[in-house]
């Protein structure tokens, strides 16, 4: 289930969004839950299929992480990063004007065993949130959605003052992380210019 807050008036604007439509900070979050919520991977998730994401949760134009960890044609496994970073509008072009927005990707092949290494780091992890859990947008969070042997798991932690520490299968996969870019913990919404990009709310099945 998703729940939106503060975004209404441009709920109707969904429909006729034209291609680049992240560029406005309202409706980029309208495409970003299916991302988050791993709905490509629920609908796909096969025997066959084997795949995890995971993202971290935080200002959305300078603190998201994403993962993508699936396989090859072979016995690797591609990981792909995600980061996003403040918008530089200088880097525009014409052909592309959403590229800004995107964030950076890079990739590296990995083994099985290095799979393994972050399968079991994530069942090891203590402390998942219940399922049912809302997660805001204002908060640090990561929330992990993976199809191992036709199932579908999603596991979310979320930081705060009970727990301001990386959940603990965050150094196995930063370990594989082709970028090195830090991972940031400042609060999400520093100033109310944030504030006005909006505040949701997922959660967690």
């Amino acid at each position: 289930m998703i729940r939106i807050a503060g975004i209404t008036a441009t709920l109707s604007l969904v429909g006729c969004a034209q291609p680049g439509y992240e560029s406005a900070p309202w409706l980029r979050h309208l495409g970003w839950f299916r991302t988050v919520l791993g709905q490509d991977l629920i609908a796909t998730c096969t025997t066959d299929t084997p795949r995890l994401r995971a993202i971290y949760n935080g200002r959305y134009d300078t603190q998201i992480r994403q993962y993508d960890l699936t396989p090859t044609a072979t016995a690797a496994w591609q990981l792909a990063t995600m980061v996003r970073g403040t918008t530089n509008v200088l880097t525009l072009d014409s052909r592309d004007l959403a590229q800004p927005w995107r964030g950076r990707t890079t990739e590296r092949t990995v083994g099985a065993e290095d799979r393994q290494r972050i399968i079991a780091a994530l069942d090891a992890t203590p402390d998942p949130v219940a399922s049912g859990t809302n997660l805001p947008s204002d908060r640090l969070y990561w929330i992990v959605t993976e199809c191992r042997d036709g199932k579908v798991h999603t596991r979310a932690w979320l930081l705060d003052d009970s727990r301001p520490q990386q959940p603990a299968f965050v150094a196995v996969l930063r370990a594989l992380d082709p970028d090195e870019t830090p991972l940031e913990d400042r609060p999400v919404f520093g100033n109310s210019r944030d504030r006005r990009e909006g505040r949701f709310m997922i959660e967690v099945p």
